[in-house]
């Protein structure tokens, strides 16, 4: 296991649970073991810029046909809500999307915040809805943002993509591969046709959030909530790498992506909260002693090191 700005004190422990009891000798085994990262509940920073680093976010607002009337107004409404729970040194850029995308504000310091408001008040209802575009976007206006703090797209749209990209497989396949490169996303679904599919998909492989509302005001309570998460993250970048014997056969039942060292990647790890990973693993195993994970080269960090002792001690016993 190891992760990037990783305070050395970070209170974690790691727990590993079996999913079968025991396992009969002399025949080709196959058993899952569920890898739990736990955080301990530390009291919340200071929400005082000045004492963490700033955010990146990039806000996008489906403008589609779709969306007019209600949806967007309150859209409109929940994207203000956003900036005015943000720092003057917190980095935000403000994309609108339907068939066409464009960037109305770029990701630099939001200062107060007045240019952007305009900008999200400005915004109409228009065409088709090509959210994989407007998405992609987004994500990509963060790319050239200085530093290692969070960034993260937030999508405000019913999910309802007709035009471009609209294979929910495929998109969440790119969320994923952002996340990776260090860019979540959360959805923020609006409108009486929400494609909950597709919102919570993209959430969940972006390694961000998914909530729905009727009006920003559903929307204001999670955003809160977001924010607070995001403020106690202690452990970002998490990668999971399991060190297997000869014969072994390691698989991950979740849907994650893979790392360039051959691991996965997890989600970040905020303070009293947990990430977990389901391990599938397969070996003929003819005797009673039995060592599945081993230390090869590449050294193994501390944090794994730690996880190999713990699989060591945890691994099912044989069943003569």
């Amino acid at each position: 296991m190891s992760a990037t700005q990783a305070p050395a004190n970070a209170p974690v422990q790691i727990l590993l649970q079996p999913l079968r009891a025991g396992l009969c000798a002399g025949t080709t085994q196959q058993f899952e073991v569920l890898v739990r990262l736990q955080a301990a509940d530390l009291p919340p920073p200071p929400a005082d810029a000045k004492t963490r680093s700033p955010y990146a976010l990039a806000v996008v607002i489906d403008r589609s046909d779709s969306m007019q009337g209600k949806p967007l107004a309150e859209a409109q409404r929940c994207a203000e809500f956003v900036v005015s729970r943000l720092a003057a040194t917190d980095v935000l850029a403000l994309v609108q999307f339907d068939n066409r995308v464009e960037r109305l504000w770029p990701a630099v310091p939001l200062r107060d915040g007045a240019s952007v408001r305009a900008a999200i008040q400005r915004i109409e209802a228009g065409g088709t809805t090509d959210l994989h575009g407007g998405w992609v976007h987004g994500a990509d206006s963060l790319t050239d943002v200085a530093g290692e703090g969070l960034k993260r797209v937030i999508l405000l749209s019913d999910g309802c993509a007709n035009e471009g990209v609209t294979d929910t497989a495929e998109i969440t396949t790119q969320c994923a591969q952002w996340a990776a490169r260090g860019i979540s996303t959360s959805t923020y679904g609006l409108g009486n046709g929400f494609n909950e599919d597709l919102m919570v998909a993209m959430a969940r492989a972006g390694g961000g959030n998914h909530y729905y509302g009727d009006a920003a005001n559903d929307l204001m309570e999670p955003f809160e909530r977001e924010l607070d998460l995001i403020s106690r993250l202690i452990l970002r970048r998490l990668t999971l790498r399991v060190h297997a014997a000869d014969g072994v056969q390691v698989s991950m039942m979740n849907l994650l992506e893979r790392a360039s060292d051959g691991g996965w990647h997890l989600v970040d790890l905020a303070a009293g909260a947990e990430a977990w990973a389901l391990l599938s693993l397969a070996e003929a195993i003819p005797r009673w002693d039995v060592s599945l994970i081993t230390r090869r080269s590449p050294p193994l960090t501390p944090v794994a090191r730690e996880l190999a002792t713990l699989i060591r001690r945890t691994v099912p016993r044989l069943i003569d």
